[in-house]
């Protein structure tokens, strides 16, 4: 969750970023099969749109000037 807020912030001061997303998860798990969100690991899904839910920081962060590492 305070991922997110720094990316939204990020993408309210800035025309465009490119991000290096360093963790042990890639942070782009969907809901589980019971429609339940697991915030913790869809930050980097919902920053980029993925999961089609509010919160999406394009047209700042688009997928390919992301970097995953982990």
């Amino acid at each position: 969750r305070i991922a997110h807020k720094a990316l939204t912030g990020t993408a309210r001061a800035t025309h465009s970023f490119g991000l290096i997303w360093i963790d042990s998860i890639a942070a782009l798990m969907p809901e589980d099969e019971d429609g339940i969100d697991l915030p913790e690991r869809s930050v980097l899904a919902r920053a980029l749109g993925l999961d089609h839910k509010p919160g999406a920081l394009q047209p700042q962060l688009s997928p390919e000037n992301v970097v995953i590492v982990g």
